[in-house]
């Protein structure tokens, strides 16, 4: 039987292990999941059980599982603090190696940097620098003074030889040349929007001036204008997404329109219309068969004639509806077979498009009119 051999990270567990199933005894899993969740540490059995297995646990579930068989916490999370640092021991990270230089656009703070290059090679003296066998007398103490004084910027040559006198490394003297670069070149310029969106312009001006009507979209991007963008161009959209778009918003318009044109307006059940009192079209009632009054809109009242009806001008939309007079043996008893019609007999049913019983008084006149002056 292959079986690894135990190192310190399997010893650390198996002691864990030994230590739990010590704790738990002849308890079930069941019973210990009841005792921690009832202690408020809520834990089920299969993470329980899962504890003993061959990984290690969390700390949370060893609590638990201690807290469940009425054992030491403490001692619990002692022995798997041990088998934690066995089993992942923590990563040993090496701090990054200053380097003089990085991010310096001043001279002053290229002076900064040179003068810790000069304390971690111990701090030699000026003399001792220009002296050195690695400047070979290309460096003097009046010019090492100025660099590291800031009063004047140091050459490339009096970099080089300083960062070589006192034992730095290549990388060190690139980042001082580096920032001697930065400092002669300046800041890098930020991004001009404002001049982008104005080139911008200038260029969507020529490309429209110089581009035919009947030319593609896919083809406005080839032409030839003389003119090269220095911005980035947005991408058009394809000529299909361009097309899904447009119907999109067609059938939201048409969606639109259909819901303001469908209004509903109540209309009597018996077939008068409450807003002008004329018949409304499609109505099987007659108003020679019936006596009708209508509570709703505006009211209206009978005729002396008996079964005509008219509206009433009191009423109005800002203003109740006062009931009409009625005569004596009008309002005795309604006549028989009389419909009386009140505010739960209304349906709200859609209106016609253009229905002539909801013209006005005046146009129903003038249409009567031409009517006869045709026929005469």
């Amino acid at each position: 039987m292959n079986r690894r051999p135990a190192g310190p990270a399997e010893a650390d567990l198996a002691r864990l292990r030994g230590w739990l199933r010590n704790a738990k005894g002849k308890q079930t899993f069941d019973s210990l999941a009841r005792r921690a969740s009832a202690q408020k540490t809520a834990i089920s059995t299969c993470t329980l059980r899962r504890a003993l297995g061959g990984r290690l646990p969390t700390l949370y579930t060893v609590r638990a599982f201690a807290r469940g068989a009425g054992a030491d916490e403490e001692e619990a999370a002692r022995v798997w603090a041990a088998a934690s640092a066995a089993v992942r021991p923590a990563p040993v990270r090496k701090p990054a190696a200053y380097v003089p230089g990085h991010g310096i656009t001043t001279r002053a703070g290229l002076a900064a940097a040179m003068e810790k290059v000069r304390a971690a090679a111990g701090g030699p003296s000026l003399r001792r620098l220009a002296g050195s066998p690695e400047a070979a007398g290309r460096i003097s103490r009046s010019a090492l003074h100025n660099a590291l004084t800031g009063r004047r910027l140091p050459s490339e040559e009096l970099l080089t030889d300083f960062a070589a006198a006192c034992g730095a490394g290549e990388e060190t003297a690139r980042a001082l040349l580096a920032a001697r670069t930065r400092i002669l070149t300046g800041p890098p310029p930020r991004p001009q929007a404002r001049a982008w969106t104005a080139e911008q312009a200038k260029y969507r001006g020529l490309r429209d001036a110089g581009v035919p009507y009947w030319m593609r979209n896919e083809d406005m991007d080839k032409l030839d204008l003389g003119v090269e963008p220095g911005f980035p161009m947005p991408r058009r959209p394809s000529p299909e997404r361009r097309t899904a778009q447009r119907h999109r918003r067609r059938r939201s318009q048409r969606r639109r329109t259909r819901t303001n044109s469908t209004g509903t307006t109540g209309r009597c059940a018996t077939g008068r219309n409450p807003i002008t009192g004329g018949w409304m079209p499609g109505s099987t009632a007659s108003p020679t068969t019936s006596s009708r009054s209508c509570s709703s809109g505006r009211g209206m009242r009978p005729t002396q004639g008996g079964s005509a009806f008219a509206p009433n001008r009191s009423a109005s939309p800002g203003r109740p509806v006062l009931p009409a007079r009625r005569s004596s043996a009008t309002a005795a008893s309604p006549p028989i077979g009389a419909i009386t019609c009140t505010q739960s007999t209304h349906a709200a049913i859609p209106a016609p498009t253009r229905p002539f019983a909801w013209r006005s008084k005046r146009s129903r006149y003038r249409r009567a009119t031409a009517v006869l002056v045709r026929v005469l």
